[in-house]
């Protein structure tokens, strides 16, 4: 299943800003090499490609380990399985990126989102980026509905009221979000959340 995000801007923008990309992975060591591909080849180069090994059992670990050998943009934690959300909040503690990115590790993003997600960040000034996506299946693409969006008002608050009040789509995966809109937030773990 890929999540696509469409060109925001046509003008390219330099990497000044770091972007940390947050990568939960639990056993999903058929999908992993495709996920970590789409990043690693970005158009936008300034990142740090943060990867969460959350206990797997297969192979992802070590897939992992052999991506971070090749990329020194990459650092791997390995951690016992906590779940999603206490993967994301331990990418979010070790995350230096001026802006935060999170990319499921079963999905894989086109060449030029992380530049597209600068883009309209930079210029319009927003907060968090939400973007729109598409789901590829076997045989079958689903385009969403919603167009993106650009959101000013969760800077220094509690991030997950961006989405409990629905006015950004209630997933984490297709957003650019300024670092600091994170300061003072974390996934709540044991809480069933579609995000």
């Amino acid at each position: 299943m890929s999540k696509e995000i469409s060109k925001a801007s046509e003008e390219p923008v330099t990497d000044e800003l770091l972007v940390s990309v947050l990568i939960p992975v639990y056993n999903v060591s058929r999908y992993l090499p495709q996920c970590l591909d789409s990043v690693i080849f970005q158009t936008y180069r300034k990142l740090e490609i943060i990867i969460i090994d959350d206990g797997s059992t297969d192979d992802s670990g070590s897939i992992c380990d052999r991506y971070a050998e090749r990329d020194d943009r990459i650092h791997v934690i390995h951690s016992g399985n906590r779940g999603l959300s206490a993967a994301r909040n331990l990418g979010l503690e070790n995350a230096s990126g001026q802006y935060v990115s999170f990319l499921d590790s079963d999905d894989w993003i086109e060449p030029h989102t992380i530049e597209t997600l600068m883009n309209a960040a930079l210029l319009t000034g927003a907060d968090i980026v939400d973007a729109r996506k598409c789901f590829e299946y076997v045989g079958k693409t689903v385009h969403s509905k919603y167009r993106t969006k650009y959101c000013n008002t969760y800077r220094g608050r509690n991030i997950l009221a961006a989405y409990a009040d629905k006015w950004i789509d209630n997933v984490a995966w297709n957003k650019l979000y300024r670092a600091e809109c994170f300061r003072r937030s974390v996934f709540p773990r044991g809480i069933p959340m579609r995000i």
